[in-house]
């Protein structure tokens, strides 16, 4: 996707399964090689700054498109849109690309499962998982959430319910 002096944006080939494979990067100073192992789901939030607690702030969009946090908390039982990557391999259905892997997202320690997890359309390599957040949830600014897919669980972030 992008290359820079110090970093290199890609997106893994479908066609590769996980387990150990060799990544080959050649530039003009030469070929670098290293061997990696590709897991079937690695999942992260992405995350776009921290809380006045200094708790991480996820990229969450809440049902309005407002970034969600403390100032523009979601109302419960609204939807959310959590983005982030690392959902592994992808499958067509009705014109989106959804994950196979088993994804839930984990608010305050409780699965709650997704009515949508996989590719944003449009954008490649990123992916969403859109969650209902509970009508019972107690409103605050320090909910803790996190995604778990193929049993691998992502980083925790913040969630303000109102």
């Amino acid at each position: 996707i992008s290359a820079s002096p110090f970093q290199i944006n890609a997106i893994m080939p479908a066609a590769v399964v996980p387990g150990p494979v060799t990544v080959q990067i050649a530039g003009p100073l030469g070929t670098a090689t290293q061997s990696v192992n590709v897991s079937a789901a690695a999942p992260g939030i992405f995350v776009i700054g921290t809380t006045a607690g200094g708790s991480p702030l996820g990229a969450i969009l809440n049902q309005d498109g407002s970034i969600n946090n403390a100032n523009t908390p979601v109302p419960r039982g609204q939807y959310i849109s959590v983005y982030g990557t690392g959902l592994g391999a992808t499958v067509a259905q009705q014109g989106l690309q959804v994950a196979t892997a088993s994804v839930q997202v984990v608010l305050d320690g409780s699965p709650l499962s997704p009515s949508y997890a996989g590719l944003t359309p449009g954008i490649a390599g990123l992916y969403q998982v859109n969650v209902q957040v509970p009508s019972g949830t107690p409103p605050a600014v320090s909910h803790t959430l996190a995604i778990q897919a193929a049993g691998q669980v992502s980083n925790a972030v913040a969630l303000a319910v109102q």
